[in-house]
């Protein structure tokens, strides 16, 4: 039946002495396993639904009418009822545009009623209109028809390397928009600085991770993305452990995500954003160990940067927008990219670095990694940078920027795993 409701530092690579993990003995109190930490586990489970707080239409509060065939809410507002015809909100079913348009418009133009009578659990084909005349919707659409105001509860989850400074760090811009739109219940931001190069550190880090991932149950979180500032080594594609000293890909993850943090994450629908440099994505080793990553830890989504010396500042824009169209308006990473990068072709992002998406193909399973080249008929051809000046000229000329922008996409599959 209808419903309503009142809602009111930039990271740099380099190089660094290698740390390998101890693959014997037991010096580390709390050393985790392979097994304990990375095991494979079935895809996530659909989270439960929650009524949304704001109108998908104009995205504000209000006096709200709730849809009974999805979580959108609409404003009152935005549907003038006919006084004359005496429409019982109550006792109705009530359908948002989106719906109507899924149910009722999906191969041709249909008139909108909104409110219905019959039996919920039928078929919509066997409902009545409660009005004779279809309604008007009222002002102007904010998000497009397919949008909506998400309310699913949320987990951003930001490790940081200790020798970087997280000041204006596009992660806390992403959290302060999301604040606006989730209670305080529905949304934890959380900031984990980390340096993990001695035993006694990892278990410090350790006895923290877990004892806020015990007090996350109190929260009811269906979403987590995890967010990895890190230095990765020029050469080899290592991440740090600390400001000095770098390890493999494994045995970074596998002390930086304590078991109790695994079990927690792992059912859940989980994006990763790598924020290190190219070399993490260029050396064929860290590729593959991230692509591992991926597949043992069950992750949905990761992206991950190719630009040599990454700049976290400049990918601000690229993250307002995944934060609007993912995490606010609920869209699928994977058919969002190439919207979010079209819309990122003017910006800092095109010339700093092209971007990679890997997705965990839960049917095979494989990892499927698709890599977004920016290309310039002039300044990138094919993708290829061109120097600022030719190496032969006696004058520094700077080449042009041609007005066409575009994006060259690359498929591939990560090695077999």
């Amino acid at each position: 039946m209808a419903r309503t409701k009142a809602t009111a530092r930039k990271t740099t690579g380099g190089t660094a002495p290698r740390k390998d993990s101890k693959r014997s003995g037991s010096s580390l109190a709390m050393n985790i396993s392979s097994d304990e930490s990375m095991a494979v586990v079935p895809a996530p489970n659909v989270p439960k639904l929650i009524q949304q707080d704001f109108c998908y239409i104009c995205i504000n509060g209000g006096d709200m009418l709730s849809c009974d065939q999805c979580t959108r809410v609409m404003c009152k507002a935005h549907i003038p009822l006919p006084q004359s015809q005496g429409i019982n909100v109550a006792s109705s079913i009530f359908i948002c545009v989106a719906c109507h348009l899924r149910i009722f418009a999906s191969s041709k133009p249909a008139p909108f009623f909104g409110f219905y009578k019959g039996d919920i659990n039928q078929s919509p084909s066997t409902w009545t209109p409660m009005s004779k005349q279809p309604l008007v919707i009222q002002g102007d659409y904010q998000l497009t028809a397919s949008s909506q105001v998400v309310a699913q509860p949320l987990l951003l989850l930001h490790f940081i390397l200790a020798s970087i400074e997280p000041k204006g760090h596009p992660a806390r811009i992403s959290a302060e928009l999301l604040s606006a739109y989730l209670p305080a219940d529905s949304f934890v931001y959380k900031e984990v600085v980390f340096n993990l190069t001695t035993d006694e550190l990892v278990k410090k880090h350790i006895c923290k991770a877990t004892a806020f991932t015990g007090n996350l149950g109190k929260y009811s979180l269906d979403q987590v993305v995890i967010i990895i500032t890190n230095h990765s080594h020029d050469i080899t594609g290592d991440l740090y452990l600390g400001p000095n000293l770098c390890s493999s890909v494994e045995d970074f993850m596998q002390p930086l995500f304590p078991p109790a943090l695994v079990s927690f994450i792992q059912p859940k629908l989980t994006t990763v954003i790598m924020m290190s440099c190219g070399a993490l994505i260029g050396e064929r080793d860290s590729f593959n160990a991230i692509s591992d990553f991926v597949k043992r830890m069950s992750i949905d989504n990761l992206i991950a940067f190719t630009a040599k010396e990454f700049h976290a500042s400049l990918v601000t824009l690229f993250f307002v927008d995944f934060t609007y169209r993912i995490l606010i308006e609920g869209f699928d990473v994977n058919t969002s990219m190439t919207h979010m990068l079209a819309a990122m072709s003017q910006s800092h992002l095109a010339r700093h670095t092209n971007v990679v998406h890997m997705r965990l193909d839960t049917q095979t399973p494989m990892v499927d990694s698709t890599i977004y080249i920016f290309t310039n008929p002039r300044w990138r051809p094919w993708g290829n940078r061109l120097p600022p000046a030719c190496p032969d000229w006696d004058d520094i000329q700077l080449l042009l920027q041609a007005k066409q922008l575009c994006w060259l996409v690359q498929l591939f599959k990560a090695r077999g795993i």
